[in-house]
Parts: structure tokens; sequence; C-alpha cells
């Protein structure tokens, strides 16, 4: 949900379409990494399998990634949904198949900006959970960290904020909500009739929701990294602090920007980047792109893929 133009700001994956696959692809990798937390969480009042459905809903999804390309944004959206209903009909899978394409046919202008049109998806995926699940925020579901960033996005859209930092905003929204869930009462689903087994534990679609939002914020702050990164003029980049070093930012120190834990610690590794002579107007924006994307990754689970920043690198 990324795209070319002024809207942008500075993330650009080559259009609507393709940005979506690539942030499909992102989201389904990630979600396969977390499939005993899902299952540890699912088990706790549920039949401890939400991992398993999780695991094949991503695997079709990775799948069907690279054709998702080649489609309109909504297309693609809802193409989604077509395949989890087809490939994870589960009570999980096939709510968010619902989801999917619901968001898809949301009637989302596709001339609006990144934010607005995400907001807009966003909004639809939730509405058709509360009312096909037939729940509401504080029940103790997914909705109740999808919700939240759902607002969080539409918030961004209302106050023009790029895509990345909406990303960061729905992914704090989506984790709070989701530790939130440990203290809400059960009321719908097999979790309803085993309350007192599911009381201090965080619902498992929630968390579900939470780590995949986490995953869209780690790949829009890469993307918005490597892309000030490449902008950057050679010349402006900081001169190696040793002589076994390359005349340009290591992938370490780059990292270091983006997971540095404190704001005095991020403050330091961004000094470690500055160049030592007077940068040109160039070299100031793409720096000032660069700690703008750096401060996307504050929210919890989100830290730095090593791919995107990698291949910026080595295109230096």
């Amino acid at each position: 949900m990324t795209d070319d133009g002024p809207h942008a700001s500075g993330v650009q994956l080559a259009g609507p379409a393709a940005a979506f696959a690539s942030l499909v692809r992102s989201v389904a990798t990630d979600l396969l990494e977390a499939r005993d937390e899902l299952n540890r969480l699912d088990g706790v009042a549920g039949d401890g399998d939400l991992g398993l459905t999780v695991t094949t809903a991503a695997r079709a999804l990775i799948e069907l990634a690279p054709t998702l390309a080649e489609l309109e944004e909504a297309d693609a959206i809802r193409r989604c949904g077509t395949e989890l209903a087809r490939r994870a009909p589960s009570t999980g899978g096939t709510l968010l198949a619902f989801a999917f394409m619901a968001a898809g046919k949301a009637g989302v202008d596709p001339g609006a900006p990144p934010v607005e049109r995400a907001a807009g998806y966003l909004d639809a995926a939730a509405g058709t959970i509360a009312e096909r699940g037939r729940v509401s925020p504080g029940d103790r579901t997914l909705l109740d960290a999808l919700r939240p960033a759902a607002d969080a996005v539409r918030a961004a859209a209302d106050a023009a904020a790029d895509i990345a930092s909406a990303a960061r905003d729905a992914a704090q929204a989506a984790d709070d909500g989701a530790r939130a869930t440990a203290s809400m009462d059960a009321k719908v689903g097999r979790a309803g009739w085993l309350a007192e087994r599911a009381a201090g534990s965080e619902d498992a679609g929630a968390r579900l929701i939470a780590i995949a939002a986490a995953a869209v914020a780690r790949r829009l702050a890469a993307a918005a990294i490597a892309i000030a990164i490449r902008r950057a003029p050679a010349s402006s980049l900081p001169a190696a602090r040793s002589a076994s070093q390359p005349a340009r930012p290591t992938l370490a120190s780059i990292e270091a920007v983006a997971r540095a834990p404190s704001p005095a610690a991020r403050a330091a590794s961004r000094a470690a980047l500055a160049p030592s002579a007077p940068a040109s107007a160039a070299a100031r924006t793409a720096s000032a792109a660069g700690r703008r994307a750096s401060s996307i990754v504050r929210s919890p689970g989100v830290t730095l893929p090593r791919s995107a920043i990698e291949r910026a690198a080595a295109s230096r």
C-alpha cells in the first residue's frame, strides 16, 4: 500500500500491488516463525492449533504473492481472501478470508494517498470481523488488536502522516490491544466457556494480528531506510572509521540506529553515522529521511530485517 508520488513520503515499493505483494510475503514469513507461540496461546483455552492454521495460510499466501503484483491493489487484497477461504477453511481462517474480501470490496479510492487507502481497507476488515464474528471490542478476540490498529491508521491519515509512521502506530496499537486481552473476560467461542483457564493469557487471535502488524512496520521501515541510503550521494556518506571499513555505513551501524533500545542509544548510533564534512542539500535531505525512518522502528517486536538494508548498501 505504498506507491510513487508525493504521498509516498520516501517509502516506495514499485507500485501499489507490488508493494502489497511484498508486504504479504513479509507478513507470511513472520507468521511461519510464530507458529509455536500461537499454538501455545491458543492451547490455553482453545484447540491449540491456531499456529498450524496460520502456517497453512502463510504458505498459501507466499505461493500466491508473485501473482499479486500483476493485479490492481483492491483485486490483490480480495484474491488473498479467496485463497485463504480455499486453503485455510477453519473458523479463524474463514474470518480472516472474509476480512480480506471485505477490504478488497470496500470501494477505496485507488488514487488516494497510501495511508488513506490503508485506513479504508483496515476499517472494512475490522467491520466485517465484528459483524460476521458477532464480536465487539472487549470480547477478547482478534478484534481487540485489529480495531485499535485500524483506528491508529485512520488517525495517521487524518494527520497526513507517511505510511511507514502509520504502520509503526498500528503495530503499537495492535500490540497494546493484544496485551490488554490478558485482563479481559472471554465471552465467545471455546474460551467463553473456559473463561477461568483463559484468564491472564493473551488471546491468540489478537497476538496474531499484532505479529502481522509488526511485520508490516518492519518492512516499511526497512524500505524507508534503504531508499534513504540509495538516494544519498556517495560523497555524502560517512567516512570510514577505520582503514578496514568501506567508506559507507556498515550494515551493523545502520541496524544499530533502528534497533537501539533507548533514545540516548539511538542518538549515539546516529552520531556514529553522521558525515564528518559539511553535507550538500541533497545529502541533508537523505540524512533526514534516514533519521525519520530509523525512528519508525520503536514499536514492540519491530526489529529491522537485514535483507533490505543489505541490498541497499550493496548497491552503493
